[in-house]
């Protein structure tokens, strides 16, 4: 597909070189016809003369002659061939080369007329003339002369000279023009695309610049920033509504967990006593939900910050694992860490350890028994100024068509829905967590091959985003 401007400057182009070929041809074709005026006006005092002179001479008629034509003489009809006809059209005298035939159609026409035509002799342009000659009695004969039209073409050889080269810097000219016009004219929208292109979810404080004169342009950009200005109302109350609703929900919720803890000691009948284990294990489910939402809440508000300090990356990586060591002892899933170099920077470490124990705990999770998990410390090969933690496992795997959403909040997989626990909120909290110390998560995966989560910091301060 085509830009807008390649449209306009593509269609500005053709227009204008079509104006300006049709103005060359116009030209042209004046500048040609008038010569053949001029050349006309010659061929008809040519044929005076002609006329005159045997007017003059009548009994040279039956002798006629190059010698006697040759006397005749006329300015600016080069090559001239000259031809004599009987009334009844039989020749009598025709230089050589003049072989037109008699029963030309230009020829069938009254012979009192006078007539001129162009045609070809020997596959080159000449103009013709046919002037009759008359007296009291009628016409007596024809004189037909000939001319070639090459001088007329070789003097306007300069103009179509010019215009070959005219034409084309014309075009290259409108052309840079057409492109200049439509760059200062789309500047102000370029600037809101950019402008717009930064705008998400976390930034609808920002607003498109408007241009100072109030056309089209404007009134786009103020439409869309009155939409912005909507949809960052709405955004806003939602997330407040989030916000109050799970600070307000903490409360109860502990209550209830500290209720349903006591009944649960008290209790002796065993189905129960069951029953308020599920409750309890739900309840903290439920619980944990409720954190995640609010504190995506509050990093949707920007009012969540990083307290930075200098850490030890991969001390921090081996603390990670001795905390989970406990749950994947349990599914016999082994952990293997490998650590290249110490690393160390400036981060938030609650924050950092959180994301870690969230990707080991997934990985653990989501494993086979008897299986592996490793986490690998090293420094970016293409950058060595960022710190890359590698966390692999030989789980199940992530189909393509799902990995774009894995960081989508309380997005699950078909498969881990049914067959494990969580809220989806987890990867979409750690997401957010290293995209404020200013790195980034990826994640490489192939079903029934595991997944390869990677971490990326930079070894630099990491930004505070209040």
């Amino acid at each position: 597909m085509f830009s807008i401007k390649v449209k306009i400057v593509t269609a500005y182009t053709v227009v204008f070189g079509a104006l300006l070929v049709g103005f060359a041809l116009l030209v042209y074709e004046t500048a040609y016809d008038n010569e053949v005026a001029k050349l006309d006006a010659r061929l008809e005092s040519h044929a005076v003369k002609i006329s005159a002179a045997l007017d003059e001479d009548r009994h040279k008629m039956s002798s006629l002659g190059r010698s006697f034509l040759d006397s005749v003489q006329t300015g600016g009809l080069p090559a001239v061939k000259v031809r004599l006809l009987t009334i009844d059209r039989k020749v009598m005298f025709a230089d050589p080369g003049f072989v037109l035939d008699v029963d030309m159609k230009w020829n069938q026409g009254a012979l009192s007329k006078l007539q001129k035509s162009t045609v070809k002799i020997a596959r080159k342009k000449h103009r013709i003339m046919q002037w009759p000659v008359e007296n009291d009695n009628g016409i007596k004969y024809l004189i037909q002369i000939a001319v070639p039209l090459h001088d007329i073409e070789d003097n306007l050889d300069p103009l179509r000279i010019l215009f070959l080269i005219f034409i084309p810097v014309g075009l290259i000219l409108s052309g840079g023009a057409a492109y200049l016009i439509s760059v200062l004219a789309f500047r102000p929208m370029v600037k809101m695309v950019m402008t717009a292109e930064t705008i998400s979810a976390t930034t609808l404080d920002a607003r498109l610049g408007l241009p100072k004169v109030k056309d089209e342009v404007h009134v786009l950009g103020r439409a869309l920033n009155e939409m912005i200005d909507r949809i960052d109302g709405v955004i806003k109350s939602q997330r407040q509504f989030v916000a109050d609703a799970s600070h307000e929900l903490r409360t109860p919720l502990t209550i209830l967990k500290s209720e349903l803890e006591f009944a649960h000691r008290m209790v002796r009948k065993s189905t129960l006593k069951e029953a308020l284990g599920t409750s309890l294990s739900e309840l903290d489910h439920l619980s944990s939900m409720v954190t995640d939402l609010l504190t995506l809440a509050r990093l949707d508000a920007a009012q969540m910050k990083c307290e930075m300090s200098t850490l030890r990356l991969d001390e921090m990586i081996v603390e990670c694992v001795q905390a989970v060591r406990g749950i994947a002892k349990k599914k016999k899933i082994k952990l293997k860490v490998f650590i290249e170099e110490a690393i160390e920077l400036k981060g938030d470490q609650k924050k950092l350890m959180s994301v870690l124990l969230n990707l080991l705990d997934n990985a653990i999770k989501y494993s086979p028994k008897n299986r592996e998990v490793s986490v690998t410390l090293a420094l970016g090969k293409a950058d060595p100024r960022k710190a890359l933690i590698v966390l692999v496992d030989k789980g199940p795997g992530i189909p393509l068509a799902e990995q774009p959403r894995v960081f989508t909040r309380f997005y699950r997989g078909s498969k881990s829905r049914s067959e494990t626990d969580g809220s989806g909120l987890g990867l979409a909290i750690a997401q957010r967590f290293v995209e404020l110390h200013g790195g980034r998560i990826t994640l490489e995966s192939e079903e029934g091959q595991g997944c390869s989560f990677t971490v990326e910091l930079p070894l630099s301060s990491g930004r505070d985003p209040g």
